[in-house]
């Protein structure tokens, strides 16, 4: 599966996301069972048109004219194939319809529908009340937390996907609101609990490594004094025996007159 994203509605479109395809197919090809055929798979690719269009058809096709040989009339004819790709409007889903069809990865492109409203032009235009406009998006970030919470209840996702759809989320909040400190500091507090859970998470993990690492330098330095203690003990030990071997060898030595007066009695009996 792939994706493509775009803004605009240019009539390219198609023709790139078949170029993406072949590219994808050639790359993966597989050999057939005939050494001298392959078989070129596609992907199945989906467009994902962000802004709010309203003319753009749900499929997006175009006409491919391929030789075709047949073993028949052992002559190669011209076919024509209708290569189309579906194209998804995240702006014309609602969150309950995203909820329904579990389309959680349009979630962090849904603060796009806002863009419109917050252009400069149209603020002058309309009665711009940044009151009202907090009040719905505060509602509207609500609506985001209980579909994701259902989802991770459900095991649909998991709390890592959560907290990933929520970052990427309040990316697209602040790029659609950046004109705006009023609505970007509501953002900021609307998302910090969130960012802040992560943070602490985070800040957690890096204590008890911390702690962890502190523990394994403290086993470390009390091992190396029991080893120095038991090198000082081998060495006082090497001594002592240096000393016993040298007492004993002395022991052995011969003493003297006495011994060679014994020696020459051996000799002379």
């Amino acid at each position: 599966m792939q994706w493509e994203c775009e803004s605009d509605t240019g009539t390219k479109i198609v023709k790139r996301v078949f170029e993406y395809d072949a590219q994808a197919s050639l790359t993966y090809a597989e050999e057939g069972t005939n050494t001298s055929s392959w078989q070129l798979n596609f992907p199945y690719s989906t467009v994902l048109f962000l802004e709010p269009h309203t003319r753009i058809s749900d499929r997006l096709s175009c006409e491919l004219r391929l030789p075709v040989y047949s073993a028949d009339t052992r002559d190669t004819e011209i076919k024509s194939i209708d290569y189309a790709v579906p194209a998804i409007k995240v702006q014309s889903y609602t969150l309950q319809e995203i909820r329904e069809k579990q389309l959680l990865l349009l979630i962090p492109f849904t603060p796009i529908r806002f863009r419109k409203r917050m252009a400069s032009g149209t603020r002058k235009k309309q009665n711009y009340d940044p009151d009202f406009v907090k009040l719905e998006l505060a509602n509207f970030f609500h609506e985001i937390i209980m579909v994701l919470d259902e989802a991770t209840l459900a095991e649909t996702i998991c709390e890592i996907d959560r907290k990933d759809i929520l970052a990427l989320f309040r990316k697209a909040m602040i790029r659609v609101f950046h004109e705006d400190p009023f609505l970007l500091e509501v953002i900021n507090h609307m998302t910090a609990p969130v960012l802040e859970l992560e943070r602490e998470t985070i800040a957690r993990l890096q204590k008890e490594n911390e702690a962890l690492r502190t523990e394994r330098g403290a086993e470390k330095s009390r091992m190396d004094a029991e080893m120095d203690a038991l090198r000082s003990e081998r060495d006082a030990l090497k001594s002592q025996n240096i000393a016993l071997m040298t007492e004993v060898e002395a022991l052995r030595a011969p003493k003297g007159p006495f011994r060679s007066w014994r020696k020459r009695l051996k000799r002379n009996h």
